[in-house]
């Protein structure tokens, strides 16, 4: 392996663009263009990472990288002599021609440092399955490896603030077209004042949608999966504690309101089965995808996820529900807190990942039944603070029906949004159709 690893390397391209820097007729363009392809570390000899570092403290303090000045600059970090002297730095202005292939040189020496990662990730691979670690770990931190080492990283680049202000403004501009327009920046929920509040389901979002037992929060996320679905957006759905089957029958529920009860009892007349064969046809034409994996764990989950995004392009992912999920470690590493605080800040990171939207459910503390107001508060959260940390959106469900029997109005289903990392605070008034496990957007008589 080590010596494959000394092949994937190219001297002769990391001098040329270093040489090329040094006779640029603008040193400072000449290094942000290579800085904009390779990162310092991508260069195999130590020595020429070295040269370029200091090219990229003159061009930070806005100053020409010749060879005067970068002799100055590595005898003033002592690295003079360790890179070959005045004569070394000389001999690189002397073995290009012009600097009109600067990006070309760059190109090569990024390449082959994307083997030499490569090449060292294929080596951790084959360590772990010599220290028989498990099969399911060993495929996510492969997996993972490749994907680090294939994003494009922008981190060392300098960016000047003309950059950053132009691309704001011009996100800033597309938000305000579309509001004209009367579209949303984010992904369309069904919900009209949940649109409102939040602008759709933003991409990068984690949202935790929380409630006790009997709130319907099973039946609120096939809701909005739904009607996400029904704009031919691609949604997967990881239900822990229902089967695919039993998701899909609400599914039909929901979408030709069909009663759930005779569904589920066989008492169907001949139009509500006709009404079903509508429901089924329509649900097969559209990309939403269930998985109904038990005990899932988060490693587990990204690799699925991974490959639904790469193969059906999906915008969002629903969990059913996060407390039901398994961490990475064994139960002897760490405790339930700790495993839920893993869980979801890995679910954070997904969503940021992949540019998706996560929706999580979660089962609050019992603490809500032994108040005098019933209503939900982050506090109510179970087993872990870093849920509300991690949340962009933090929202819980409550049907006032379920406690008072003499409500006024049976149907109303309150969506409280607790936490909003950009946006407002808030009550959202919902319809909650039981006998179709179907919530709609309420209309006062």
């Amino acid at each position: 392996m080590k010596d494959i690893y000394q092949k994937m390397q190219n001297i002769d391209a990391e001098k040329s663009l270093l040489g090329s820097i040094l006779i640029s007729p603008d040193t400072g363009i000449a290094i942000d263009e290579a800085n904009q392809i390779l990162q310092p570390i991508d260069f195999y000899r130590p020595q020429h990472r070295e040269i370029y570092l200091a090219m990229l403290e003159l061009f930070k303090e806005n100053k020409p990288a010749d060879n005067v000045t970068v002799v100055e600059q590595l005898n003033k970090r002592h690295k003079l002599e360790y890179v070959g002297g005045i004569a070394y730095i000389t001999s690189l202005a002397d073995c290009v021609p012009s600097a009109a292939r600067l990006k070309y040189y760059a190109k090569i020496v990024k390449e082959k440092s994307t083997l030499r990662k490569l090449c060292n990730t294929a080596q951790s691979i084959l360590d772990d399955c010599e220290n028989n670690m498990d099969t399911g770990a060993i495929l996510d931190k492969a997996e993972q490896g490749i994907l680090d080492i294939s994003k494009i990283s922008d981190n060392d680049r300098i960016v000047e603030p003309v950059e950053v202000i132009t691309k704001t403004y011009q996100e800033l501009e597309e938000r305000c077209n579309r509001q004209q327009e009367g579209r949303l920046s984010g992904i369309n929920t069904g919900f009209t004042k949940l649109n409102e509040m939040t602008g759709g389901l933003q991409k990068n979002n984690l949202i935790i949608i929380g409630a006790r037992p009997a709130m319907g929060k099973t039946s609120f996320a096939l809701t909005l999966a739904l009607n996400v679905a029904l704009q031919k957006i691609a949604v997967a759905i990881f239900s822990l504690e229902m089967s695919k089957e039993q998701l899909t029958e609400r599914l039909i529920s929901i979408h030709g309101e069909i009663n759930s009860n005779r569904m589920r009892n066989g008492t169907l007349n001949s139009d509500e089965l006709n009404y079903i064969v509508d429901a089924c046809t329509k649900l097969a034409e559209i990309p939403l995808f269930i998985n109904d994996t038990s005990n899932i764990s988060i490693s587990q989950l990204r690799t699925k996820v991974r490959k639904l995004k790469r193969e059906k392009n999906i915008e969002l992912i629903i969990i059913d529900y996060l407390q039901l999920m398994c961490g990475t470690k064994s139960k002897g590493d760490f405790n339930r807190v700790q495993e839920i605080s893993e869980i979801s800040r890995e679910l954070k990171l997904l969503a940021k990942e992949l540019n998706i939207t996560v929706i999580a459910l979660s089962q609050l503390s019992r603490n809500v039944e032994t108040r005098q107001s019933k209503k939900p508060m982050l506090s109510d959260l179970r087993e872990s603070g870093a849920i509300e940390q991690d949340a962009d959106i933090v929202a819980f469900l409550y049907r006032d029906e379920y406690y008072n029997e003499k409500t006024d109005d049976k149907r109303k289903t309150e969506l409280i949004i607790a936490k909003h990392r950009s946006g407002d605070v808030g009550m959202i008034e919902l319809k909650f159709k039981k006998q179709f496990c179907k919530f709609e957007n309420y209309i006062k008589a």
